[in-house]
C-alpha cells in the first residue's frame, strides 16, 4: 500500500513531464526527475526533487516510474535501451503517460511483459493544458491491473483532478484516441 513516502520519477521534462513533477512535489511526494536536457530539471531541484543524471539512477529507487516523452520509440528507449526496466525496484509500478498511439503501447507492453513481468504496467495517457499539468487538474485515461488503482490513488490525485480507469492495460490508450478524435470535430464544428 502506498503511503506519503512513496518513491517517484518522472522521466521526461516537456511542457507535461515539468508541469507533472512540480505537481507531486507540491503535493509532498518524493519525487525524482531525469531529462535526456539535464538544464529542465535544475528548476525542480530547487522545489526539492532529486535530479538523476541517467536514466537508472532516477529509476533505481523508485515505486512508481512516469514516462512522459515524445513517442513510442523514445518511450522504449528510456526503458529498454537506458535501463529503466531493468533498474526499477521488484514489484515496482510503470505509469506509460506519453500519448503514442495504440502501436506503441503494444511495443511498450511486450517490451514490460518480456524483461520485468513483476513490474504492473499501467496505461496512462492524459489530456489537459500545460496550465492543467502545472496546476495538477489533468483528467487520466488509466488503463491496468486493480492491484496498481490504491498505490497510484494520491499520486494521480496530485497530478489530475479526474481519473477514468478502464480496464486491462492499452485501454487508456484507446480512450484518449477517441477523446482526441471527438476534440478534433468538435474544433472542426464550430471553426
Amino acid at each position: 500500500m502506498t503511503t506519503p513516502k512513496t518513491n517517484v520519477t518522472v522521466l521526461g521534462l516537456g511542457i507535461m513531464g515539468r508541469g507533472i513533477a512540480a505537481s507531486l512535489l507540491r503535493a509532498g511526494i518524493p519525487t525524482s526527475v531525469w531529462n535526456r536536457n539535464p538544464s529542465r530539471s535544475m528548476p525542480l531541484a530547487a522545489d526539492g526533487a532529486q535530479v538523476a543524471t541517467d536514466v537508472t539512477g532516477a529509476a533505481q529507487h523508485a515505486h512508481v516510474a512516469i514516462t512522459m516523452v515524445t513517442d513510442a520509440d523514445a518511450v522504449l528507449d528510456v526503458a529498454d535501451k537506458q535501463g529503466m526496466l531493468k533498474a526499477l525496484p521488484p514489484h515496482a509500478i510503470w505509469v506509460q503517460m506519453s500519448t503514442i498511439g495504440v502501436d506503441g503501447f503494444d511495443r511498450v507492453a511486450e517490451l514490460a511483459k518480456r524483461e520485468r513481468p513483476d513490474v504492473m504496467l499501467v496505461d496512462a495517457p492524459v489530456t489537459g493544458s500545460r496550465q492543467a499539468a502545472e496546476s495538477g487538474s489533468l483528467t487520466i485515461f488509466a488503463s491496468g491491473p486493480d492491484d496498481a488503482r490504491t498505490p497510484l490513488a494520491p499520486v494521480f490525485a496530485a497530478i489530475g483532478r479526474r481519473t477514468i480507469w478502464f480496464g486491462a492495460a492499452g485501454l487508456g490508450t484507446r480512450i484518449k484516441l477517441v477523446n482526441n478524435t471527438l476534440i478534433a470535430f468538435t474544433v472542426q464544428g464550430m471553426g
